[in-house]
């Protein structure tokens, strides 16, 4: 009787789409039944298979080796199952064939002794990664046009929370941080150093690091604005965002006058 590990994943994604790894299970556990496989161990795991650093996967490696020759397959239901990264998929395949594991999607099966199959094996590998590939240049694009429109949808920046308007699009407004970002700009304008401006509203509770700082005093969301990077042949744009400004523009240029300052007079030192 040939004895398997079978294998369900989701991913996050997946899993708030209604994939369910129990699904998997019962149809994994049936096939083995129907063809007198003996299952000796079941993994389920929910993580992106965007590469093979899960940690699900890496306890099934430690378990393959462990058992070494006491396991002839791997069984997952469908290829996409396995790995989205087709490149990573026969390193993978190759690394398990010298432990005489061979894998098996119950959904997708393909006679590995016919050498032609083998075409058939890359096609069901590359779905998923083109499918990857294709969802992440929509969702950039998707991203740059709701900057193009003054709308910033990424995680809010310190000091403002993300949230959604009347027509349930993306939108930013501040939050109880706001005043902390406003001290710190005032800080800077008076002429206080990066530091002294952190330990300052450390002491008020407000924690912020070296790198932190430096990237708040940068960012112009703080005074309305959306910046769209360049791209291709468009190049960096700034535009105007429909989120309120937390910092007056005046305070933010005079901030950056001082930083630049700075940093100039430190090169001149160096130098």
């Amino acid at each position: 009787m040939k004895k398997a590990v079978i294998m369900c994943r989701v991913s996050s994604d997946e899993q708030a789409k209604g994939y369910s790894l129990d699904v998997q299970l019962e149809s994994l556990t049936r096939h083995c039944v129907r063809e007198d496989i003996e299952i000796v161990k079941h993994f389920k795991e929910d993580h992106s298979a965007k590469n093979f650093s899960r940690p699900e996967f890496k306890k099934f490696l430690e378990y393959a080796k462990r058992n070494k020759g006491k396991i002839d397959m791997l069984l997952i239901t469908s290829w996409d199952r396995f790995s989205r990264n087709l490149t990573d998929s026969l390193i993978m395949l190759r690394r398990l064939k010298g432990m005489s594991i061979e894998v098996h999607a119950i959904e997708q099966p393909i006679d590995m002794s016919i050498p032609e199959n083998k075409a058939m094996l890359a096609i069901f590998l590359a779905i998923p990664e083109i499918d990857n590939e294709r969802r992440s240049i929509k969702i950039r694009g998707g991203v740059r046009g709701a900057l193009k429109s003054g709308r910033w949808c990424r995680v809010a920046p310190i000091g403002y929370r993300n949230t959604r308007d009347t027509d349930n699009k993306p939108i930013i407004v501040p939050d109880e941080r706001a005043e902390f970002i406003q001290k710190m700009f005032k800080y800077i304008s008076l002429g206080n150093t990066q530091s002294e401006a952190r330990r300052s509203l450390n002491a008020e509770g407000f924690k912020v690091s070296k790198t932190g700082i430096s990237k708040i005093l940068r960012n112009k969301v703080y005074i309305g604005k959306i910046v769209v990077p360049e791209l291709d042949d468009e190049p960096l744009r700034v535009i105007e965002g429909i989120h309120d400004a937390i910092i007056e523009e005046d305070i933010f240029n005079q901030v950056q006058d001082i930083i630049e300052g700075r940093a100039n007079q430190k090169r001149v030192k160096n130098e």
